[in-house]
């Protein structure tokens, strides 16, 4: 059915759709130094002039399935490297870095890099036996197994003060990955997949004497051969001076017109979409399984923005939703 507008209600056994003009809650450019769509390139979409150059990673799908819209690192040599700069340190300032992920491969070291800015050996920051000076995210190797799959953020090496995340990241999908740092506490929040995760205290800033490029998909320090190298796709990659209040990472996580595979185990759940068009149309379709999905609705949107509420059938397990466009 084609309505006129998407200013329509669904009323049924396991979902409902709320449409409107909505605003964002909260601007998701102010306090981005650099940000990195990987949109076959390392181009900052920022503004700030803080580009990659592009090594070894080639073009890929991303999580909607759209060609040469992420980059894929293939775990043994291929990286993004971007010059140094005063403001990439972080190390004056609360921060925020977010990234979508689809890691294949677990490395067989210690860490899947995603981004880091480290380098050559120094003093420790807070435990005897630190190293490095800089800042690092990755996904935890096999090397240590009840770590492994885990989200890690470390200022910035060896025995430094680090962060892991509770949950751990599967293999073969797409996780949207987020820490905020609380330069005031010294503490850093993890958040994954839009939700929080994690709070870790005593966590220094990053040392300000790094000079070293920063690195997406490996390890700016190239330890153990360059072994700490991501394996599998990267795209969206941001950094801001600010830390995010947890809504506005939610909506990071729920940005795009795609609703990202997420298992609905509540009763109702709201996400933001962005980035319409008046005029465009979008379909609505449900999925018990993320594989077999089934049209709803299509409509003509007359809002460049809109939420969608999910109401979930207590009878039924779990339910999917995404919205796309034909």
């Amino acid at each position: 059915m084609m309505t006129r507008s998407f200013k329509m209600a669904v009323v049924g056994l396991t979902i409902g759709l709320l449409f409107g003009n909505h605003h964002l809650l909260a601007d998701s450019s102010q306090g981005l130094l650099a940000y990195y769509p990987l949109n076959g390139n390392g181009t900052d979409a920022s503004g700030n002039g803080h580009d990659g150059f592009v090594a070894g990673a080639t073009p890929a799908a991303d999580r909607f399935g759209r060609s040469d819209k992420a980059l894929l690192f293939d775990g043994t040599n291929s990286f993004i490297s971007v010059p140094d700069s005063p403001d990439l340190k972080l190390s004056s300032t609360d921060f925020t870095i977010t990234a979508w992920i689809f890691e294949t491969e677990r490395d067989a070291s210690f860490n899947d890099c995603i981004i880091s800015k480290r380098g050559p050996t120094a003093a420790g920051l807070g435990i005897s036996g630190g190293g490095q000076l800089g800042w690092f995210l990755s996904v935890r190797g096999l090397q240590k197994a009840g770590q492994t799959g885990r989200l890690f953020y470390q200022a910035s090496g060896a025995q430094d003060p680090h962060a892991f995340s509770t949950s751990v990241l599967s293999l073969n999908q797409w996780h949207h990955a987020a820490v905020v740092y609380h330069r005031a506490s010294a503490s850093m929040d993890i958040f994954i997949d839009g939700a929080w995760d994690a709070s870790t205290n005593h966590i220094p800033p990053p040392n300000p004497s790094i000079t070293n490029d920063m690195h997406i998909g490996n390890d700016s320090q190239l330890v153990y051969g360059n072994a700490y190298v991501f394996h599998g796709r990267i795209n969206d990659v941001r950094i801001y001076d600010r830390a995010l209040a947890p809504p506005a990472v939610a909506e990071l996580y729920g940005a795009g017109l795609f609703l990202n595979g997420t298992q609905f185990t509540g009763r109702a759940l709201t996400r933001m979409y962005g980035g319409l068009t008046v005029g465009q149309t979008v379909i609505v379709e449900s999925s018990p399984d993320l594989v077999h999905w089934t049209p709803i609705q299509t409509n003509i949107v007359d809002r460049t923005t809109l939420s969608v509420t999910n109401f979930i059938n207590p009878a039924v397990n779990a339910e999917f939703f995404r919205i796309s466009v034909p």
